[in-house]
């Protein structure tokens, strides 16, 4: 199962982005993982509004057996130079996120399109119950 939508690429924006994600996420997932894949989620989100000058962001959430991606694709230039994967440094000002991020997610990902970029976040999913 897969939904998207678009956004206004504004940090304001980040409150109704996970009450969406909320609505849409199976109802049987554990409230830890429910509560990653939020978290994911506005982080990348956080991330696209604030170092894109897109004025949208289109956001997906797909589930299959055992993985749920999240895809947050923005379509504006960057205003900052792309992250690397996050570092050991505790004190480091910025990257605190993209560090949740790759804790929670089995793997990450990026890819610039058509100007922009998208992330996507892949999360282990528990089986369901039948």
């Amino acid at each position: 199962m897969r939904h998207d939508r678009v956004f206004p690429a504004h940090p304001d924006q980040i409150a109704t982005i996970r009450d969406w994600a909320s609505s849409v996420l199976p109802e049987w997932l554990p409230p830890a993982k429910f509560d990653d894949v939020r978290l994911v989620l506005t982080e990348l989100a956080t991330n696209s509004c604030l170092h894109s000058t897109s004025p949208c962001i289109h956001i997906s959430i797909a589930t299959r057996p055992g993985r749920l991606a999240v895809t947050v694709r923005d379509f504006g230039p960057r205003t900052t130079t792309a992250a690397a994967p996050p570092g050991d440094d505790p004190l480091a000002e910025n990257g605190r996120g993209q560090k949740i991020v790759y804790a929670l997610a089995r793997r990450v990902w990026r890819r610039s399109r058509h100007g922009g970029q998208a992330t996507t976040a892949v999360l282990h999913l528990p089986r369901r119950p039948r």
